[in-house]
């Protein structure tokens, strides 16, 4: 949910074009909301947090450094077997998994783009209304609920600190109005600077580099044609996702077809590839894997389990094996 390098003017401009797509809803519930999807924060922050893990029924500590202009390291604490690295540097994102011995690469995207997107999304499928205040780490934080539109998703909550607009929590509300804690700040800090070494991730002796160079594509005839197999990509997804981003890696070991979808809060990142033999799959996210007419589709995303696997259900029907080293960023 954190993304880099927002520029003032426009996160100001973006701010004007919710306000004025969705006039009805709480201005401050929105203006806390689209903060925090810029990182429009205007501060370094250290936090440390305590994240929710669906598959395991358990919970992981992560680590987040974040500068003033953007730039983000996220670092898994604890357990051991997740432990990991996410850097974006507004120009490059890399994963790197001590325990597989890897670091990949791949390339940065416009942010303003993003929000362009997003919003008008998040106006379509959610209602955001304003709750009572509440205190976390004894931080006054307004507190904000997205309420989607569709019964079978679940509405999210969020606790802005209220002086920067760094979220502090966020906790999953289920149609049975159960609620779990995806996850929520342990500690936090906002200091003056922040050493510029953090923001590299060095590769030790031994580790495996694997950079994947990304091609946009608008159709999947020209998907199909650099990728050598036709892929799946559906027309119409269910819960209002829509393709924000469609694009191929064919100057890898893995030709690859990717899809990032979103609803305008939550994302989902589709990848599809004809499968080699031994593959091993990496990332800090929770996913479901499935194999269709020879062709491995993997859906990776941080939301409730049901809602991945009906947006992937729509490419496929039958469950099987694993997949290949993919970078996801870890955390929030």
């Amino acid at each position: 949910m954190f993304t880099t390098r927002a520029s003032k003017a426009v996160s100001f401009g973006l701010l004007v074009a919710i306000a004025a797509i969705a006039p009805s809803q709480d201005e401050k519930a929105q203006r806390y909301l689209f903060r925090s999807l810029a990182g429009d924060y205007r501060t370094n922050i250290v936090a440390v947090l305590k994240q929710r893990i669906a598959n395991e029924n358990g919970s992981k500590l992560v680590k987040i450094q974040r500068s003033m202009d953007g730039k983000t390291k996220e670092s898994v604490l604890s357990p051991l077997h997740l432990q990991g690295e996410f850097l974006d540097d507004g120009k490059e994102l890399k994963f790197y998994s001590p325990d597989d011995r890897l670091l990949i690469v791949q390339p940065n995207n416009p942010a303003a783009q993003d929000y362009k997107f997003r919003l008008p999304l998040i106006q379509k499928n959610y209602n955001i209304r304003l709750e009572p205040g509440r205190k976390v780490l004894g931080r006054n934080c307004v507190v904000v609920t997205a309420e989607s539109k569709y019964p079978k998703v679940s509405d999210i909550r969020y606790s802005f600190d209220e002086k920067t607009g760094f979220p502090l929590s966020k906790e999953i509300i289920h149609s049975d109005k159960t609620v779990d804690l995806d996850y929520e700040v342990s500690d936090i800090k906002f200091p003056g600077k922040l050493d510029p070494s953090i923001f590299r991730i060095e590769p030790v002796v031994g580790v495996e580099v694997v950079n994947y160079a990304e091609q946009c594509v608008n159709r999947p005839s020209e998907a199909a044609q650099a990728l050598g197999f036709v892929p799946l990509i559906p027309t119409r997804f269910p819960y209002g996702f829509q393709i924000q981003r469609m694009t191929i890696s064919d100057k890898n070991k893995v030709k690859m077809l990717c899809l990032k979808l979103t609803d305008g809060l939550q994302r989902i990142t589709i990848y599809e590839w004809v499968p080699a033999p031994g593959e091993t799959i990496t990332t800090g996210e929770d996913r479901e894997i499935k194999l269709h007419n020879g062709l491995k589709i993997v859906a990776v995303a941080d939301i409730d389990s049901g809602i991945r696997d009906s947006v992937l259900h729509t490419f496929i029907v039958r469950a099987e094996g694993d997949g290949p080293a993919l970078i996801t960023r870890i955390g929030i």
